[in-house]
């Protein structure tokens, strides 16, 4: 049996996960606990596998039809120190082409 060792950009992905799915209160401990000044590497890591998966499976149609998609995706990006403008205009266009290639191709880029 093959033993699943979690890496910090893995433990990220999962936080993804639950800022964009989930009502648990995620944001919180991120504004509480300032990791993108110890984590940022990790976060971005885990953040481009995370928003890579989703483009590839039947969750992404999920997201997009939450009421709140756009504040969620919105908010990971400004956690991820992007500028509010660029930010704005990333979700507008992922929201009216129901695909996440741009901000994908963010994260691989910082």
């Amino acid at each position: 049996m093959k033993e699943y060792i979690s890496s910090p950009s893995s433990n990220w992905h999962k936080i993804l996960n639950y800022l964009m799915f989930t009502t648990f209160p995620v944001r919180q401990i991120l504004e509480e606990g300032q990791y993108m000044k110890s984590e940022k590497k990790d976060i971005f890591d885990g953040f481009f596998l995370g928003f890579s998966d989703l483009q590839r499976t039947y969750k992404l149609e999920s997201f997009f039809s939450k009421k709140d998609c756009k504040d969620r995706l919105l908010y990971i990006l400004l956690y991820s120190e992007i500028s509010r403008v660029e930010g704005l205009a990333l979700v507008e266009k992922s929201f009216l082409t129901q695909d996440l290639s741009d901000i994908i191709s963010y994260y691989k880029n910082v």
